[in-house]
């Protein structure tokens, strides 16, 4: 994600306020994200996404195993697909 980018997502979540493109009027917005990568440590090593907004986002972190390691959901999954 651009930097340009996470600046303007950590202004949302820290103001909780946008503006439209090309316009002054500040819109009010209650919002949750939800992200998700398996890649958290590499990309904060490689300096490409700001400390900051890892912080704001990484409020509750959720870890999940692969599917492989969870025989029991995999046999759930065929018989539901």
């Amino acid at each position: 994600m651009p930097p340009a980018a996470q600046a303007k997502i950590l202004r949302v979540l820290q103001e909780r306020e946008v503006s439209r493109v090309g316009s002054r009027k500040i819109i009010p917005v209650d919002v949750r994200i939800i992200a998700a990568t398996n890649k958290v440590k590499e990309i904060y090593d490689a300096n490409k996404f700001r400390p900051d907004l890892l912080d704001r986002l990484n409020e509750i972190p959720l870890v999940l195993p692969p599917l492989r390691e969870r025989d029991g959901d995999i046999i759930t999954l065929l018989n539901i697909f």
